[in-house]
């Protein structure tokens, strides 16, 4: 038996619970859209050159932080069950007006109570299941290294 096939590939948003300690919030993606954030990824990392030496001493040399990557992952759908909006216009709008290359600010990702700032550079959207009308979607921000203190 299915219960929501006239109704496929949309979602509702339901009032309640703000979010968990390790809540995720995107700079202009407020709810209610027709996407969820499944998750998001970090990465951070030093500029470093390792030379290792004849008498097996290795010396590092290091050149700072290089920039950070925070990967977030989601799943889109066809629409809210409003009747209103589409997941894939949602996102794709999302990215045009927040892309590094049509913005001078950067976008703020804050999860739990870290925020990061970066710059937006790139989205992938390939299909999940085509007969719910499901997207997953991934979206890349390089984020800046954090000043030394």
């Amino acid at each position: 038996m299915d219960l929501f096939a006239c109704r496929r590939g949309t979602v509702v948003t339901m009032e309640g619970c703000k979010g968990l300690p390790g809540k995720l919030v995107l700079q202009g993606f407020e709810n209610p859209v027709a996407a969820l954030i499944e998750s998001p990824t970090v990465r951070h990392g030093v500029n470093i050159q390792f030379m290792p030496s004849l008498d097996d001493a290795v010396y590092a040399y290091v050149f700072g932080d290089k920039m950070g990557q925070v990967t977030i992952r989601g799943v889109a759908f066809a629409g809210l069950c409003t009747g209103s909006g589409s997941g894939l216009k949602e996102l794709d709008d999302y990215y045009k007006n927040h892309r590094a290359s049509q913005r001078e600010d950067v976008v703020a990702v804050t999860i739990g109570n870290v925020t990061q700032s970066g710059f937006l550079t790139g989205m992938v959207i390939t299909s999940r299941d085509p007969k719910f009308m499901l997207l997953d979607f991934e979206m890349t921000i390089n984020t800046l290294p954090k000043k030394r203190t």
